[in-house]
């Protein structure tokens, strides 16, 4: 009966979303402090949360738009919102690292104009060919980024979106960013600004944990269960979507799955996967928490809530 007053309180309580907001903020602040006595200056420190705190009120107005736009979750569409900030606040390492978190931004977005190809021969072109503009963006600030074009292909055909126009606009898509910081490595004599990215992306590390943080393995086995449970459940209880969202929250799981993968066979990159992981996950986990019913749906909230304040606790002490 308490798990089920906490999932009513946290899924339909109006001050979920603000209470998020605060958490999240004051641990970047706190990041913030201790990035100064750790000898970083002032001014880039200020700038780092600057832009920062305005990338993550920006995914996370993104996450409400793309419910709104393609409802993922059939009440109140802030609560995938309310948990991205909840596990933005459990994972202070990221919080000055705006690359990371403008590459997973652009993810984002990427999955936006994806969503908007559903069944939508006339307007796929158009629609690809800005969901992989957006890859090509996020490229430049994470370089694997483009190993997931296979996965946006795979979900535009099966959105019945792909064929040889919209294939080939996306490809246009990915290649204009490149066009642009190109003519402009070339004007400026620093081809690394394009070399750089094609480096790294085809760039891979042996098999090995050794070099895991104790915070990124604590997270990572977080994410992973909540994605876990969130998956079985939103494919048992499928025939209860429509049929366009039962599509989008499928290509989500692929998504996600694929980068869990990634995550595993290259542990070297889990610092450049896990943004990715916690803006993909919110959403997964958004429809678990409003959608899950029963004894058993309120048993497992309860204990994601409590291993969130867990792994709260132990990421802030490892920053300590």
């Amino acid at each position: 009966m308490a798990a089920n007053r906490l999932q009513h309180l946290f899924a339909t309580g109006r001050w979920t979303l603000p209470v998020s907001i605060v958490c999240a903020s004051a641990l970047l602040l706190t990041s913030t402090l201790l990035a100064l006595r750790g000898g970083m200056s002032p001014a880039a420190a200020s700038t780092s949360t600057l832009v920062s705190l305005l990338l993550y009120a920006a995914t996370g107005y993104l996450l409400i738009d793309l419910n709104n736009a393609f409802p993922l979750i059939r009440l109140r569409a802030t609560i995938q919102t309310s948990i991205y900030f909840l596990l933005v606040a459990a994972c202070p390492a990221f919080h000055l690292r705006p690359r990371a978190v403008l590459a997973a931004m652009l993810l984002l977005l990427a999955v936006f104009f994806l969503f908007k190809s559903f069944r939508r021969a006339q307007e796929a072109p158009a629609a690809l060919f800005y969901s992989f503009l957006f890859l090509g963006f996020g490229s430049f600030f994470a370089p694997k980024l483009t190993l997931l074009a296979p996965v946006f292909w795979i979900g535009a055909y099966g959105f019945q979106s792909l064929h040889r126009k919209s294939f080939f606009a996306s490809i246009t898509g990915w290649l204009v960013p490149y066009w642009f910081v190109l003519a402009a490595a070339l004007w400026s004599h620093k081809i690394v600004w394009v070399s750089q990215p094609l480096r790294e992306l085809f760039s891979f590390h042996a098999l090995s944990y050794q070099g895991v943080e104790p915070w990124q393995i604590a997270t990572m086995g977080y994410l992973l269960a909540l994605f876990a449970v969130s998956s079985l459940h939103s494919l048992r209880h499928s025939h209860q979507d429509k049929t366009n969202t039962r599509s989008f929250l499928r290509f989500l799981l692929f998504l996600t799955a694929s980068l869990f993968l990634y995550a595993l066979l290259q542990p070297a990159g889990i610092d450049s996967t896990l943004p990715f992981l916690l803006v993909l996950v919110c959403a997964l986990g958004g429809h678990f928490v409003i959608q899950a019913t029963g004894r058993v749906g309120n048993l497992l909230i309860g204990f994601f809530s409590l291993a969130f304040v867990l792994l709260f606790l132990f990421n802030v002490w490892t920053l300590w």
